[in-house]
Order: C-alpha cells, then structure tokens, then sequence
C-alpha cells in the first residue's frame, strides 16, 4: 500500500522484491478511503481490512441465502460480492472447519464411516443387533 501511495519500498528490500511489488502493484487502485484489486477475469474487487473478514464470510457462509456452503464455494460467493483479501482461500476453509452446524450436519467421509457387519444367527432371537443414528435432522412440518 504504501507503495501505491507513495512510492516507497520497504526498507531492506532487494532488487528481485521491489521488481515483485512493481508488478503487483500493477493489479491494485487506490480510491481513497478503499482499495481495489483486478483479478485475472479483470474483474475490480474491494481489498477488505482484516476487522472486516469475519463479517463478509459469516454473510457469504451463514445468511439466509448462504446455505452453509463449504470453503470453495464460500470464495465463489466472496469474489462474486466484489469483495478479496489476500488469504481468502485459507480463512473460507478455516471458517467452514469452524462452523458447528456444519460439522454437526455435514457429510461423513468414507474415512469415518462404521461398517456394517453380519450377526451370525444361531437361533431365532438368540442375538440382538442395532444401529444408531443420532441426531435427526427435523422434517418438514416437525414430525
């Protein structure tokens, strides 16, 4: 930013880091008070302050048209409000690995399935087996 700004490199950085932010430079507008980056679709996106993540996720993730979808489709919903920071990838996967409901209500990978085993009868009655499944999502209509 300060680059933009002003012109000014960090201090103590080489020749091959001030090339590198020159050329990302390049992908950023500054229109004061906000900052913008284009993305490779040319698309112009509103760089988010890191106070603000949460909020733009837990709106992208947990509102009632976001459906609690996982990590990828929570950075699809992001850049498609017009909203980047640069690890948005990371903290989209780290706020749906956070989420109780949708650890609760996800799908359980193969890894963690419990097999089912045949009991072997001897006699009528003589074994008893059962499988619990717990907890229930809710009908509709509550019943």
């Amino acid at each position: 930013m300060n680059l933009i700004v002003s012109g000014d490199y960090p201090p103590g950085a080489t020749t091959q880091q001030k090339k590198k932010l020159n050329h990302d430079a390049k992908f950023y507008i500054l229109d004061e008070p906000f900052l913008f980056k284009q993305g490779v679709d040319r698309a112009v996106r509103r760089c988010i302050p890191e106070y603000e993540v949460q909020k733009v996720l837990e709106s992208c993730h947990a509102s009632p048209y976001g459906g609690h979808h996982v990590g990828e489709r929570i950075v699809h919903k992001v850049l498609q409000s017009s909203f980047f920071w640069p690890s948005l990838f990371k903290d989209s996967i780290a706020f749906v690995k956070g989420c109780d409901k949708c650890q609760r209500l996800g799908t359980i990978s193969k890894r963690h399935k419990m097999s089912l085993s045949n009991i072997l009868e001897v006699e009528i009655f003589y074994v008893w087996g059962i499988d619990l499944m717990v907890p229930f999502p809710p009908s509709n209509g509550n019943q």
